[in-house]
């Protein structure tokens, strides 16, 4: 109890910070900082209005801090397509409009790197769940370390890729960075808990880039997240208006549906025409704000996908320190990081590896 009332008096002085003062003053840098740090997860469920004035906050600080960094940034011409997905993630949530660069043959060879490379026994890496790539899974779900991700060319160059950071900039309100990769197999004929309908609470605000490296099918394996419920929106003020269960306005839905397990029929009742499924063959790249609510659907054939979430602060999982946070930041071999040095935007890996 007494935990509980530390963390939201902190996160109140984080709030009443960044309302009042600059981020100039080192002092002030210095007070956001530790109170930040104090009020723990629990700033991750502040009021929406409230985590958009931390962003601004932050992104005045990468301004003030990083000055050559944060123009090469600005620098990245914003081109009709990252306008059109920008659109798609303001309004609906999510976007499957990226003009993806992935070959077929890129996708072939990963599904060969992964299927052959040892794995862990859970949705997420976890140390103490580590199999042999012969063995088969006891769960529903395989995943990969962050060294056997990270030492792939084409997944480097997702998260490197200048359209996919400029929209991870202009969508989230400051400089990005990925706290976050994780690829995962989905196993046919095992109950997976990420078939119900729920939301993520990662960061402040975080896009995640969904990477489809085999074929998915409506019914088989697609992804499915509900339209508006991502952030406020008039549009939906209007559907919560036919419920009164989540009243009319989006912090006291948000709060009633975190993080929105096993209500799959109260969901499909109250939104069924605004729920996108998306499909799509290997390659496909797919961006969603998966506070809003989302899932994958049943595979009836193995799924492979990767997620790389880009955020504006630590992440919830780094606060709480979940076993599926990195220890220490990973090694990559020469090659790979030959390849990041040419990057401008390495800085967006710096949370994950040494460079």
């Amino acid at each position: 109890m007494f935990s509980s009332i530390k963390k939201f008096f902190f996160r109140k002085i984080c709030i009443i910070i960044v309302k009042v003062f600059s981020p100039r003053s080192k002092l002030i840098n210095f007070i956001f900082n530790l109170s930040k740090n104090l009020s723990g997860d629990s700033i991750y469920f502040c009021k929406y209005k409230d985590k958009e004035k931390l962003i601004s906050f932050l992104n005045k600080k990468h301004q003030i801090e990083n000055k050559n960094l944060y123009r090469d940034f600005e620098n990245i011409e914003i081109d009709e397509n990252i306008k059109l997905i920008l659109k798609d993630l303001n309004i609906n949530g999510l976007s499957e409009n990226f003009n993806s660069f992935i070959s077929k043959n890129e996708s072939e060879n990963y599904n060969h790197e992964i299927n052959n490379s040892d794995y862990y026994d859970s949705h997420v890496p976890y140390l103490t769940q580590k199999k042999n790539y012969k063995q088969y899974p006891d769960g529903p779900y395989k995943s990969y370390s962050y060294e056997t991700q990270l030492n792939n060319e084409t997944i480097i160059k997702i998260c490197l890729d200048e359209k996919i950071i400029k929209i991870a900039k202009e969508y989230l309100g400051s400089i990005p960075k990925i706290y976050s990769i994780n690829t995962f197999v989905t196993l046919p004929g095992k109950k997976a808990f990420t078939h119900d309908f729920h939301r993520d609470i990662d960061n402040l605000k975080w896009l995640v880039v969904f990477v489809y490296w085999t074929k998915t099918l409506s019914d088989d394996g697609a992804f499915e997240q509900i339209k508006y419920t991502h952030k406020p929106s008039l549009y939906l003020e209007d559907i919560l208006k036919k419920n009164n269960e989540y009243g009319g306005k989006f912090d006291d839905f948000f709060l009633k549906t975190v993080a929105g397990y096993g209500k799959n029929d109260k969901y499909h009742d109250l939104f069924n025409p605004e729920i996108i499924n998306i499909s799509g063959d290997p390659g496909k790249i797919v961006m969603s704000d998966t506070l809003g609510l989302h899932r994958g659907t049943n595979v009836k054939k193995i799924r492979n996908v990767t997620w790389i979430r880009y955020g504006v602060t630590s992440s919830r999982q780094d606060v709480l320190k979940n076993s599926e946070i990195l220890n220490k930041k990973i090694r990559l071999s020469k090659e790979t990081m030959k390849f990041i040095n040419n990057s401008k935007f390495g800085y967006v890996l710096s949370d994950l590896i040494e460079l």
